[in-house]
């Protein structure tokens, strides 16, 4: 459930077609908000989906009854990504895990001659992409290509033909699936404590108001992975890739409700 909202929304891309780049930026608003208008659907229908089964019609259900403020807050709102999510040194520890974790394989394949050069080149670059943009909450639309020599010989087929065709998604920066994890841990929190007629929050750690920055390093660095590698195979993720990430959801689910609708350990 929350699973499949977070790999949805990661997978999630829109495209189209124009002939030049004022074609482009007549479109590109109305673009830019579908993409997002989008995402803010994916995480309500899973909002709607937990509620369910915790027995809440969508009638009887009030955001409003909610302890968290920010779960009021829009997705893509300042304060929500303020409070939720990891924070910049979380984001560049995570992605630096989740980095080494692909070079070390490299270095397996190689049999160790690269001497953990995979390893540590990875992590540099997991590293720095987590610190590049991190404040950016929105997606920008950009122009469709391929690399390499069939790439090019595409590019050019499209000038000459006028066609150039154009993609927003998936979702680049690094603190989007925290964030979007963040607000639907608190939210499967609130409706479970609901349920049960329960008050108060639930642990957070921190300055943050969230759950995702007091979890282990190592956890952090499974589920990074699990978000890049969804992003890289947009077009086609393994199910081998969904499934890790809903085993790793379901870990997490069950520290908050043990079994649905009996009470959390505490």
């Amino acid at each position: 459930m929350l699973a499949r909202m977070l790999a949805d929304a990661l997978t999630h891309c829109e495209e189209i077609a124009a002939a030049d780049e004022a074609e482009l930026e007549a479109q590109r608003d109305r673009v830019e908000r579908s993409f997002h208008d989008e995402l803010r659907a994916i995480e309500e229908k899973a909002r709607r989906r937990v509620e369910s089964l915790y027995g809440h019609a969508a009638s009887r259900f009030e955001a409003a009854v909610l302890e968290r403020p920010v779960l009021r807050e829009d997705l893509f709102a300042e304060e929500t990504w303020r409070l939720l999510g990891l924070s910049p040194p979380q984001l560049v520890a995570a992605s630096a895990l989740a980095g080494a974790a692909i070079g070390g394989t490299l270095d397996a394949l190689v049999g160790g001659a690269s001497f953990m050069a995979g390893t540590v080149l990875g992590g540099a670059i997991g590293g720095g992409t987590a610190l590049y943009g991190v404040t950016s909450r929105f997606a920008r639309i950009r122009q469709v290509g391929t690399g390499g020599l069939a790439g090019t010989l595409l590019q050019a087929q499209r000038y000459w033909s006028g066609e150039r065709r154009f993609r927003i998604g998936p979702h680049a920066q690094p603190n989007f699936p925290w964030v979007l994890l963040d607000r639907a841990l608190l939210h499967y929190d609130a409706v479970v404590r609901r349920t049960l007629a329960q008050r108060g929050a639930a642990t957070v750690s921190g300055e943050r108001a969230g759950l995702v920055s007091g979890f282990a390093r190592d956890e952090r660095g499974e589920l990074e992975r699990a978000f890049a590698g969804l992003r890289r195979s947009f077009e086609d993720p393994p199910r081998e890739l969904r499934d890790r990430l809903e085993r790793a959801v379901e870990r997490i689910l069950t520290r908050i409700d043990p079994v649905p609708g009996d009470a959390p350990a505490r």
